[in-house]
């Protein structure tokens, strides 16, 4: 049986033996090096979640409006005796997984950084009067994860930070990836 020629895109290729008589029986040395450099430049990449929770009041109230145009717009969030939520935070971490320990990030320091960059600061805390980043800012579910974002992202010690998920209610979420 004649073999086909070896044309790719009408290009004449190189041929070669049939495989049976240049395959190596062993990996060479040169292959072995060559597997293990691929795998140290494409290590698998996973994203870590760990929730964390805390507990917040606030008040959504621009005071550049008419008390009005607040209540029409914030309804009960705009309670002038501030309201309160249990909020949940997911914190997503992307990156390779270090060969050596298995983990793209360990969860425990990823618990301990947020614990004292976000849910210290947040925690049993009014939002509008006990948090001093808010002071120029209404303490809306985006303007929170937007915090927990600058608050977080440049201390991941390992991957990189790729989104905050932030809980108001079981039902309403936001999403921030820091853009």
């Amino acid at each position: 049986m004649a073999r086909a020629p070896n044309i790719l895109f009408g290009l004449q290729l190189p041929s070669r033996p049939p495989f049976d008589t240049w395959a190596p029986t062993s990996v060479s040395r040169v292959g072995a090096f060559v597997l293990s450099f691929r795998r140290k430049l494409c290590m698998p990449r996973c994203v870590v979640a760990r929730r964390l929770h805390f507990n917040a009041a606030h008040r959504l109230h621009n005071p550049a409006r008419s008390d009005q145009w607040n209540q029409e717009t914030f309804g009960p969030c705009n309670n002038p005796n501030y309201h309160g939520h249990n909020y949940e935070l997911d914190i997503l971490v992307e990156g390779e997984i270090d060969p050596e320990t298995g983990y793209v990030v360990d969860v425990a320091i990823l618990k301990r950084l947020a614990e004292s960059t976000i849910v210290a600061h947040l925690d049993h805390k009014n939002l509008n009067l006990d948090v001093p980043w808010f002071k120029d800012r209404l303490p809306s579910a985006e303007n929170i994860a937007v915090f927990c974002w600058e608050q977080l992202a440049p201390r991941i010690p390992h991957g990189r930070l790729t989104r905050i998920r932030l809980w108001e209610t079981p039902r309403n979420y936001v999403d921030y990836e820091g853009r």
